[in-house]
């Protein structure tokens, strides 16, 4: 079973407390204006990694660095859920104390399935996922939410003790830088203000 990955990056700052290993899918069917991923979309593309490797990545992480947690964003990643699933449930039995947190652009109703997409259930997902960040992204409802890309996404917790983690956490970064800059890969991670693409755009970068 393997995962089609957009990005790996580590240490990501910006998408949940400590230091996180952020896993970026390839793939996405919605088109949302201003996408700041728009590279990400298209199914065909990324790295193909077999679960038992990114694992592996991640035990050497966690051996290695400080590793709190994984961000897993995309693209989107339910349409590769049933990899992603048994990738997420590995590690859960391995490190227990390691969190997780995904973006999702579906709305999440419960019970492991989507409103606006009903052709995705995630029965497991409640079990293997801290924080789900969920709704499609509206750009004129971007106001500079907290780890939410617009007002009408959601943070849906699944564990209360990392809610209360998570909860320092925002309270203490609230103030301070939402994006990183990964000047090796050129990568920008974080969920930034509305005009951030048009000033990059400005710049020229």
């Amino acid at each position: 079973m393997r995962l089609q990955v957009a990005s790996m990056q580590y240490p990501v700052r910006v998408l949940g407390p400590g230091n996180r290993l952020g896993i970026w899918l390839q793939g996405c069917l919605k088109r949302c204006p201003n996408c700041l991923s728009s590279d990400f979309l298209p199914l065909k593309g990324g790295t193909s990694y077999p679960i038992e490797q990114l694992f592996e990545l991640v035990v050497f992480h966690h051996r290695n660095y400080p590793l709190q947690g994984l961000t897993i964003s995309g693209g989107e990643p339910m349409l590769q859920w049933i990899a992603l699933e048994n990738f997420l449930r590995k590690i859960k039995a391995e490190i227990q104390k390691l969190d997780v947190i995904v973006f999702s652009g579906y709305t999440y109703s419960g019970s492991g399935r989507f409103s606006d997409a009903p052709s995705i259930t995630a029965p497991e997902l409640e079990h293997i996922v801290d924080l789900l960040v969920d709704g499609e992204y509206v750009e004129k409802l971007n106001e500079g939410q907290f780890m939410r890309g617009s007002e009408n996404q959601r943070h849906l917790f699944f564990n209360p003790e990392f809610e209360r983690e998570f909860r320092q956490y925002e309270g203490k970064s609230r103030r301070t830088r939402r994006i990183q800059l990964f000047a090796k890969t050129q990568f920008l991670a974080g969920i930034p203000d509305r005009d951030f693409k048009h000033i990059i755009e400005e710049m020229g970068a």
